[in-house]
């Protein structure tokens, strides 16, 4: 594995094997993607722009994507 020179086995296997697709494409270095799994982000929102931010957000390897949504749901 790409960054088994990291020292992230065990618990972040499912966190490599997403990382090394990432990094099959060049774009996100291992430092990178660790800073990346560590961030965290609220997207304020969770409507029709929200939702697909989120999902991208999750895909690229945020670690905590959080919705927030001020408007209750309507009972």
């Amino acid at each position: 594995m790409i960054l088994d020179g990291f020292g992230l086995q065990g618990a972040y296997s499912p966190f490599l094997s997403h990382s090394n697709r990432v990094l099959i494409l060049g774009t996100v270095q291992p430092p990178g993607q660790i800073k990346l799994k560590q961030s965290s982000v609220i997207v304020v929102g969770a409507g029709g722009l929200g939702c697909p931010a989120l999902q991208y957000l999750a895909a690229a390897g945020v670690g905590e994507p959080t919705p927030s949504d001020p408007i209750p749901p309507i009972t």
